[in-house]
């Protein structure tokens, strides 16, 4: 019984005080600092540019392009992503090859280099808006059969 007089006590003279006024400023004061922190360190991130290697997804990468083109994409080099406001898309050493069972095989294009940059708002919009393209070592061999098809025909699917 005295431990409850004693509870009771403590705990008026703690609500008289001002104490507990006192501990939830605290607490919300650091909350609302805890919160800044995570605004802030989404502001920084998407600010500073910041370089992401996608080196070992290039088979899924080159398997799903393939896919899409309908022929064989072969990726030799680096594929990243510079993120930030403007992110940029690289890819060094892309070549597409020509249809299966075209004669001679061989590659219908090639590239060194491949760097696009793109709008982030409009990307969060699920909408692509390109704001610049730019290729080194490009090279593009259109062929035609003896039939008179294209080595470029059905290249979309």
């Amino acid at each position: 019984m005295r431990h409850a007089e004693n509870f009771l006590q403590l705990r008026a003279l703690w609500w008289s005080n001002g104490s507990i006024k006192k501990f939830l400023r605290t607490i919300l004061k650091i909350l609302a600092g805890l919160v800044l922190l995570l605004v802030a360190t989404v502001v920084f991130l998407l600010v500073r540019p910041t370089t992401i290697h996608f080196g070992s997804l290039r088979e899924p990468i080159e398997r799903q392009l393939g896919k899409l083109l309908g022929r064989e994409v072969s990726i030799g080099g680096d594929i990243m992503i510079v993120t930030g406001t403007s992110p940029k898309i690289r890819v060094e050493k892309l070549s597409v090859g020509n249809p299966d069972g075209w004669d001679g095989g061989g590659r219908l294009a090639e590239l060194a280099k491949f760097e696009t940059q793109i709008g982030l708002p409009e990307l969060i919009r699920k909408e692509i808006d390109i704001d610049d393209i730019e290729v080194e070592g490009f090279a593009l061999a259109l062929e035609t059969d003896e039939a008179g098809r294209g080595n470029w025909e059905g290249l979309v699917r």
